[in-house]
This record gives structure tokens, C-alpha cells and sequence, in this order.
């Protein structure tokens, strides 16, 4: 009985001394971040399954476009549901060469065009984390088997695509290349499946721009269709 008192005792002396000690104010610590995945699926289609005519937004994210009204041109971001991977031919510049998205119906087609870079702005700093591509069936079969315009590709030949980003004031963060063809090495790889791209070279940015480098050059610039397709943009803020 004696020994319990006196354990009884101690603990209250113990929790005394406890409630007694000095404390330190708690540190504000930094907020996680969310993660967002970026999907295309809000897209709203034309009858062709494609929006071609007007930026895109989705979440903090805009996807630049140009469009043309009178020439019916457009450059920089397209949505597509097209899964056509056989047609070959600038007509079928928004089929998916693995007949489908990488997830759910809707992807956005990359293209490079006159006026500038294919450009995600954002409302606000945010890290980008990764996101799914492949080619475009119209960049494939020009890859695989050349056109009037294109070559064939052949030994020592490369195409990739490069992402970009940058810091509200322009400065470059970090970048991102993914070889969309590469004949380097003994290599004969030209991408027909969608395969993670790791964007956290990135870092934190405002802005992602998106530029295509070929072997396959000309009087005018790069004759490898300056395509690809993207899914399932992944980004934390």
C-alpha cells in the first residue's frame, strides 16, 4: 500500500514539474503542397472530336493557342480524341499513334508553329511533376517512313521535344528533354507508346515552353513535323 502511494505521489510530482517547464512558441512550418493532375477531359469537342480554335484551361493552367479564322490555322495547343493510328499525312495531325489517350478520352496535341512557342502559363508559381507523351500518328509514320516533305529517319538521326520553365520574371528554372525518335548508337527507336516524362527539373516556375529539335533540316527550318501528344500533367502547388 505504501509502495503505491508512493508511486502515486512521484507521478503527480512528475507531471508538476512537467507543467511547470518553459515552453517554446510551435514554428510555423511550410504548408504541403497539393498535388493536380491535369487531365484534358473538360475539354468541349467538335463533331470531329477536336478543339483546335481556342486556348485551353484547366485548374491554375492555360494552354496557348493561335488560330486563324480565315485560314482555319492553328499552332501551340489542340484537344483531340482522335485514336486514328494508320492514316498517314498532315491530314491526321490529331490522331494518337497508340490509339488512344493515356488515360480517360482527351489528350492536347503539341504543335510548334511560326508564331512562337506551345506555352502552359499559370496563375501562380507551381512545380511541375510529370506528364505522359507520344507521338502523333502524322510524326510517327513521317519518322517510320518518310514523306515529300521528310526524310525517313536513318542511322544518326534524332527528334525531341524539350519543356522549358521559367520564373515570372522570364528567367529560366530548369528544363526537360524526351527523345521522341532516336537513331544514335545503334539505336532505331521511334516512340509509339506513352511513357513518362520526369518534369521535376523544372523546379518552381510560372510558365512551360515546349520547343522541338530534328536532324532532318531544311532551307526553312525543321522538316520533321514539329508534333507530339501529351497526357495526365501532374503539378503541385
Amino acid at each position: 500500500m505504501k509502495k503505491t502511494i508512493l508511486s502515486i505521489a512521484l507521478a503527480v510530482a512528475m507531471m508538476a514539474c512537467k507543467t511547470n517547464e518553459p515552453t517554446t512558441p510551435e514554428q510555423p512550418g511550410t504548408p504541403a503542397l497539393s498535388e493536380k493532375v491535369i487531365s484534358f477531359e473538360k475539354a468541349k469537342l467538335d463533331e470531329n472530336n477536336v478543339m483546335f480554335n481556342a486556348p485551353y484551361s484547366e485548374d491554375i493552367l492555360s494552354f496557348s493557342n493561335h488560330f486563324d479564322s480565315e485560314y482555319l490555322y492553328w499552332e501551340d495547343f489542340a484537344i483531340s480524341a482522335v485514336y486514328d493510328d494508320t492514316t498517314a499525312g498532315f491530314m491526321n495531325m490529331y490522331g494518337s499513334i497508340s490509339a488512344s489517350a493515356y488515360e480517360g478520352n482527351n489528350f492536347a496535341v503539341v504543335f510548334q508553329g511560326y508564331y512562337g512557342l506551345p506555352t502552359i502559363s499559370a496563375k501562380q508559381d507551381f512545380q511541375p511533376q510529370s506528364l505522359y507523351i507520344n507521338n502523333s500518328t502524322y510524326c510517327y509514320l513521317d519518322l517510320l517512313n518518310g514523306s515529300d516533305y521528310s526524310k525517313k529517319f536513318e542511322a544518326g538521326d534524332y527528334f525531341y521535344i524539350t519543356a522549358t520553365g521559367y520564373a515570372n520574371d522570364s528567367t529560366e528554372t530548369g528544363r526537360a528533354d524526351f527523345y521522341l525518335a532516336d537513331f544514335r548508337d545503334g539505336k532505331s527507336d521511334i516512340v509509339r507508346n506513352w511513357t513518362k516524362l520526369d518534369l521535376t527539373p523544372l523546379g518552381t516556375c510560372r510558365y512551360i515552353k515546349f520547343s522541338f529539335t530534328s536532324t532532318d533540316m531544311g532551307e526553312f527550318g525543321m522538316n520533321t513535323p514539329a508534333y507530339a501528344i501529351i497526357d495526365k500533367l501532374t503539378i503541385k502547388y
